[in-house]
């Protein structure tokens, strides 16, 4: 059996719920060291990404949304069949958006939650097939579906790969677009 130290504190009663929720806490505690995750179980990782929140200079309205995004976004890796296509239901972001939906309200909240590696999955397509057109052209419809959410977008994005030994390469390619688009971000 494997003990894993949980050292986050809820900061209000949506987190307390969730992180007391049965099908969370076996989430949290899965994970080995792995490549771009070398802390091993998701907990570790979100409390790494927490600590990221903790840096940013924001508003408490806004970090309390970063920081119910980062506490659910991964949990459901565990539910993952390997053995089959990361799509649909067999796809982490999409259990955890299913998951969060019993808890969290705000449609902008759970699209993040549903997405949050859409960025990185298109940055990942243009480097392993040099098909950049289409990973801009992911980045285009991601656009589209956040709206006025991407700032809030951007700034999880950012303190979710600036954990564990994770390349800057898809961030700062992201942010490379978004300066194209003219996006204007807040952080």
């Amino acid at each position: 059996m494997i003990l894993v130290y949980m050292a986050i504190i809820a900061e209000n009663k949506l987190e307390e719920r969730v992180m007391q929720d049965s099908e969370w806490i076996l989430g949290s505690c899965w994970g080995m060291p792995r490549e771009s995750h070398p802390e091993g179980a998701i907990i570790h990782h979100i409390e790494a990404v927490l600590e990221n929140i903790n840096n940013l200079d924001i508003i408490n309205n806004e970090r309390g949304k970063l920081r119910i995004i980062a506490i659910i976004h991964d949990t459901f890796k565990y539910k993952v069949d390997i053995s089959k296509p990361k799509v649909g239901r067999n796809n982490h972001a999409v259990l955890a958006r299913i998951f969060a939906e019993r808890y969290v309200q705000d449609v902008d909240l759970l699209r993040i939650i549903e997405q949050h590696d859409e960025a990185f999955n298109a940055w990942k397509k243009g480097h392993d097939s040099d098909a950049w057109d289409k990973s801009e052209e992911r980045l285009n419809n991601l656009l589209r579906l956040l709206g006025d959410s991407i700032d809030l977008y951007y700034k999880f994005f950012r303190c979710d790969n600036e954990t564990g030994d994770k390349s800057q390469a898809c961030v700062l390619w992201f942010e490379n677009f978004l300066r194209k688009k003219a996006i204007k971000l807040h952080s």
